[in-house]
């Protein structure tokens, strides 16, 4: 028996985690929103989710609208109704739940992104949608997109092996270029090849340190 006023309500975000590589990424979440119950109907109304992620260079822009910049990649939704595309999950879906180290979410889907760019800043978040409630005359209602972004940075590994070069780009490094960002936070040093412990001297063109990491 409803007793206050509500309001009708999408599945519940899924839990996301993203896992940086070289020129790419590997997109991780949950099924904790198939779980989801409408207040309104009280049923079980999951239908799908969809996949979002914005394009290089985004951070750039004097002007970051987050919803404006995150663009679908993909969705996948349930077989068997009108809503969707009836793609189904075994796309995505994973054989068994993986877990990482000190975090114990269980895992369920799996999605890989190629042809990133190493060093540049990405956003991706993973929503769930409903299937609408017809006899309330509701469309499908889709979670919010900012609730579990994941920014990274792709790049290549720690590199163990003697022989192979470490880089710098750009170096030297100017501050007023054409490809540097407009403020502070936006411009970037990249270094790769770096070993997992590793420290690094950043001198200016006159052998002054500015900062060691």
């Amino acid at each position: 028996k409803i007793t206050r006023y509500i309001l009708p309500s999408p599945p519940q975000n899924p839990r996301v985690k993203v896992i940086p590589e070289n020129q790419r990424a590997t997109i991780y979440w949950d099924k904790r929103a198939e779980a989801s119950i409408d207040p309104i109907s009280a049923k079980k109304d999951f239908e799908g989710y969809r996949v979002y992620r914005t394009n290089s260079g985004f951070d750039l822009t004097e002007s970051q609208d987050l919803n404006s910049a995150l663009v679908k990649m993909a969705e996948f939704d349930s077989l068997g109704n009108d809503v969707g595309y009836n793609t189904g999950f075994s796309f995505v879906e994973l054989d068994e739940p993986v877990v990482f180290p000190n975090d114990t979410v269980k895992y369920y889907y799996k999605y890989e992104v190629e042809n990133l760019l190493n060093g540049w800043q990405y956003l991706f978040s993973v929503t769930a949608f409903d299937e609408g409630d017809t006899e309330n005359n509701l469309g499908s209602l889709e979670s919010g997109k900012l609730s579990g972004i994941n920014r990274i940075l792709p790049g290549t590994p720690a590199v163990e092996e003697d022989e192979t070069e470490i880089g710098i780009y750009p170096n030297p490094y100017y501050g007023s270029a054409y490809w540097d960002g407009s403020s502070e936070r936006l411009r970037k040093i990249y270094f790769f090849n770096l070993p997992a412990n590793a420290e690094i001297t950043i001198y200016t063109l006159s052998g002054d340190i500015v900062d060691v990491i």
